[in-house]
């Protein structure tokens, strides 16, 4: 079955109601889901939608806010998540110095004893010299009711925003693993290794991101690759401006109970400077004892299999390095080699850059997971990985039906001529569509699959409704969430060969549209082609 593109208007599809929610209260919400993005001069630093901070109820964290304004106040911390909300005070405040202006402020907060766990939105609302903001870091506090002995991961790679190449543009592709992450269920995390945009210092790329991103409903983990370094001259520049305000911090730590994920900067040229490891040095130190899993843009090994060596004679796997690890061989694999020797927790390192699958198993104990890429340029396809990770230190791959894991192709594959997804919204938010088409190459086979609209709150819940193939959907779930309404529309099964529309509108669409051709060619068409 072709890929075809959505060619009907909404007043010719079947209207049913949805369930009305309980009362409400209208706040002014923005075109498109996470459209305020961070003020450079003022943002939540700490914890970061890239790097969610993972706790249990009455757990303790640091609230970090950088200000090039002046001294921050705290007047106000709320936690959000759909149908959640809670209000927390700070234990205090103490100030550190920033290497490019301005000032980190940061306030201790206790999480209630009693909160739900769930994937919460951080609101803080400060007063800078005598005026009062508002600030949101969203998807940042992940409250768990205990520590997990099994994470399922989404691991998805080279996102590329900013880009467009065959015929599509790459936020356009982004919003397909956003759906496919939301409708597998079972699945825990997604993580995202790298080249996040296409050109570091493309800012509307960046705010694309922050918006995009925002819409998975799992916690997301990200580091950056040598696309987000791309035009972006210094580190100063790489966190005062870009990278650091929209998507957040080049490296990070965060430990759930006995696994511990550590994401790393592998930087423009694509390995692990003599700082990094340092800090690397100095982390795994500090969470010995548990399974640690790491994640950067660079892979070690370019081809799949299994390798021997060692820190003192990496000789035999020479040949089958990337590159840039090969030509940094004394300054970053070889300590990179020995920390890992020494600290035996590290079990994986997942990564992306070279556009293609890549599973290496070294010394039979630490695995080098590469995913393919999920936009830009690919010698195979575009797709993603599942994995699961365990705090015993074991990994589990899923792959699709046939596929080989010592191989480039060992992702699902997620290409146009696969499954397309067309999101469309109004500019008041007030109309969702999801247009999906998979053919017979798609490889799942998705059951009670959720997928999630949101819609402004400044409407009452009672105006919206449903429209489309609505024989597919198996519930209907309704959150108030902040500035949106949140529905869960449930669907069946997404499976190959499907084709269907969902709409959630506040209106009837009952005006046709003008379409007028502006450019066609040939000039003078020729019977069937």
């Amino acid at each position: 079955m072709g890929v075809r593109y959505l060619k009907y208007s909404l007043v010719t599809i079947l209207i049913i109601a949805l369930i009305a929610t309980s009362a409400y209260v209208p706040t002014k919400v923005s075109a498109s889901v996470g459209e305020v993005v961070p003020n450079p001069s003022l943002y939540v630093f700490s914890p970061r939608y890239s790097a969610p901070y993972p706790t249990l109820p009455g757990g303790v964290l640091n609230v970090t806010i950088y200000s090039r304004l002046g001294d921050v106040k705290v007047v106000g911390i709320e936690l959000v998540a759909p149908n959640l909300t809670y209000s927390v005070s700070p234990k205090g405040k103490y100030v550190l110095t920033c290497t490019y202006g301005g000032k980190y402020y940061v306030f201790p907060i206790a999480l209630p004893k009693d909160i739900k766990p769930a994937l919460y939105d951080l609101i803080v609302k400060v007063v800078v010299n005598g005026k009062e903001y508002g600030l949101w870091s969203p998807r940042s506090v992940w409250v768990l009711k205990g520590w997990p002995k099994e994470l399922r991961i989404v691991h998805i790679s080279d996102t590329h925003l900013g880009l467009f190449v065959d015929g599509r543009f790459a936020k356009d592709r982004l919003k397909t693993y956003i759906l496919l992450a939301n409708a597998l269920k079972d699945t825990d995390v997604v993580i995202i290794t790298g080249d996040i945009v296409d050109v570091g210092s493309n800012m509307n790329a960046l705010k694309l991101v922050f918006q995009l991103i925002n819409q998975l409903r799992k916690p997301t983990y990200i580091v950056p690759g040598n696309h987000d370094w791309a035009q972006v001259n210094t580190y100063d520049e790489f966190m005062s401006k870009y990278f650091g305000v929209y998507v957040g911090t080049p490296h990070w730590v965060r430990r759930l109970g006995n696994i511990t994920l550590i994401g790393l900067n592998t930087g423009a040229d694509g390995y692990l400077s003599p700082d990094e490891l340092s800090w690397l040095n100095h982390t795994l130190a500090e969470v010995k004892g548990t399974s640690i899993y790491l994640l950067f843009h660079h892979p070690i090994f370019f081809n799949p299999g299994k390798y021997v060596a060692s820190w003192s004679n990496p000789t035999p796997i020479l040949k089958a390095l990337y590159s840039s690890w090969r030509e940094h061989l004394k300054d970053s694999l070889i300590p990179f080699l020995k920390l890992i020797g020494t600290y035996k927790g590290v079990r994986a390192a997942f990564a992306g850059h070279i556009h293609r699958d890549s599973t290496a198993l070294l010394n039979g104990r630490f695995w080098m997971i590469t995913a393919t890429t999920a936009d830009a340029g690919r010698p195979f396809y575009r797709g993603f990985r599942l994995v699961n990770i365990f705090a015993n230190g074991s990994v589990k791959f899923i792959l699709p039906r046939g596929a080989k894991l010592f191989s480039y192709e060992s992702s699902f594959r997620a290409d146009d001529d696969t499954i397309r997804v067309n999101e469309v919204t109004d500019n008041e938010l007030t109309t969702f569509l999801y247009h999906v088409v998979t053919t017979d190459k798609f490889q799942l086979d998705i059951k009670d699959a959720p997928l999630y609209f949101y819609l402004n709150a400044s409407v009452a819940p009672s105006k919206y409704r449903l429209y489309g193939n609505t024989s597919l959907v198996k519930d209907v779930k309704v959150f108030k969430y902040g500035k949106y309404i949140l529905y869960e529309v449930v669907i069946k099964e997404l499976r190959p060969n499907e084709e269907f529309t969902l709409v959630i509108s506040s209106y009837k669409d009952s005006k046709a549209p003008n379409v007028d051709i502006s450019l066609y060619t040939p000039m003078k068409p020729i019977a069937g082609k």
